[in-house]
């Protein structure tokens, strides 16, 4: 991940694997020359969201799985204080 941005943003996602490029391209679309970094939880999906993930070569990208029993990973995980928190499905209904 990238080391130091200025925004975190978290988003939160189960069973989204046909949408998670898109939604990486709509993030990167709405911040044009923002530094910042992309934390993905994946919250037990059974579908390929997960190799969706891992498959964007993305420094910006990060990705932990299950909310609930990561939280201090994900804290940790984000260097920044501003933090949003998406939901896939939520961000996707604006394409």
């Amino acid at each position: 991940m990238k080391a130091n941005p200025k925004l975190s943003i978290v988003v939160s996602v189960y069973n989204e694997a046909p949408n998670i490029r898109p939604l990486v391209e709509r993030i990167a679309a709405d911040l044009p020359g923002m530094d910042y970094e992309l934390i993905y939880v994946d919250d037990g999906s059974t579908d390929d969201t997960v190799a969706q993930l891992r498959a964007i070569d993305d420094e910006r990208l990060g990705v932990t799985r299950h909310l609930d029993e990561s939280k201090s990973k994900l804290i940790a995980m984000a260097n920044r204080q501003k933090q949003p928190f998406l939901e896939a499905e939520q961000h996707l209904k604006g394409l």
